[in-house]
């Protein structure tokens, strides 16, 4: 694409109108394409990799801790099947977290490595990004108490897969999750989708916030994993925020400064109603209103919280490698 082209297409993006905080409307565009055009997407794919580290909420508490651990996230084109096995191009966005994790107590010690692998199909922009099918797979030795007194009570471990189909006019979907420890048991339920306009799958909504323009807060509506029913999940106004962390963009290191740093908004992502859990805080990569969107509105930064109070996993970009 001539980059004559490439200019007037990001004036231009192809556009779909979700609700906003409040009365007001909001655009979202395909800002993931250096482009934003978001009409043709066949051959185009995306890797990120990010590092994952732990702050704890209490430096004098050890009974937790975790080692360096990787997330990557994998965006790929390609035909999808839809409840109806009809077939369209659509997205498949896969994602891996892999981190070690160590429980003391006393003179004991116990190391393992939690992991979250989980992939999501997807309709192009022009569908409104509407939802297919996701499924989750979790292994994760989850902490109970800040200060156990033997190691039975410092974590439990849980192994789980969640997984949704949606019809294919988004107006029904089947949930199933299936435990397989600490104990075997499984629950499915299907539910009706009301808010099909601005529904999106739990494991999209990272990706989805990447189309945003960061005008104001965002409403958005998904499926609560804990309650297995349809619920609010909304964004923080944004805040403009200067970054300077450095990583690679296919292959080239993007350094920034004090002076010349990487314009970013951060938002924190939040359910509504009971089993809301704590929000989580997200930073990306600003728009560029003129030329070529270089960074893509790329997430750079994210926290979420550790349960029972621990700390924090901190998510950084390191390596982003695209082909648009």
């Amino acid at each position: 694409m001539k980059k004559s082209v490439a200019a007037l297409a990001v004036l231009l993006p192809l556009t779909l109108l979700l609700c906003a905080c409040g009365s007001t409307e909001l655009s979202l565009g395909a800002y993931w394409y250096k482009s934003g055009d978001g009409s043709s997407v066949s051959g185009k794919s995306e890797q990120l990799e990010y590092e994952v580290t732990f702050k704890p909420a209490d430096e004098t508490v050890k009974t937790l801790d975790y080692g360096t651990g990787s997330y990557k996230t994998e965006l790929s084109v390609e035909q999808i099947t839809l409840s109806d096995e009809s077939k369209i191009q659509g997205y498949h966005l896969h994602s891996e977290l892999s981190i070690p994790v160590t429980y003391t107590v006393g003179e004991a010690t116990e190391t393992f490595t939690d992991s979250i692998v989980s992939d999501v199909y997807f309709m192009t922009l022009s569908s409104r990004l509407q939802p297919v099918r996701s499924e989750k797979t979790v292994h994760s030795t989850s902490p109970l108490t800040l200060k156990p007194e033997t190691m039975d009570e410092a974590y439990e471990t849980y192994e789980y897969t969640y997984t949704v189909e949606y019809t294919s006019d988004l107006s029904k979907a089947a949930i199933k999750y299936a435990q397989t420890l600490p104990e075997v048991k499984t629950e499915e339920k299907t539910i009706s989708v009301k808010s099909k306009d601005i529904f999106f799958d739990n494991e999209q909504l990272l990706f989805v916030l990447r189309g945003v323009s960061m005008d104001s807060a965002v409403s958005m509506k998904t499926i609560n994993p804990l309650t297995l029913k349809e619920t609010n999940v909304t964004t923080s106004s944004p805040t403009a925020l200067a970054y300077t962390s450095p990583f690679t963009l296919n292959g080239k290191e993007q350094t920034f400064t004090e002076k010349e740093p990487l314009k970013v908004y951060g938002v924190t992502l939040s359910y509504s109603g009971k089993n809301a859990g704590q929000p989580q805080k997200l930073v990306y990569a600003a728009k560029q209103d003129k030329g070529e969107n270089t960074y893509r509105n790329l997430l750079v930064e994210m926290s979420v919280p550790v349960l029972s109070g621990f700390g924090f996993l901190d998510y950084k970009l390191k390596n982003a490698t695209i082909n648009d």
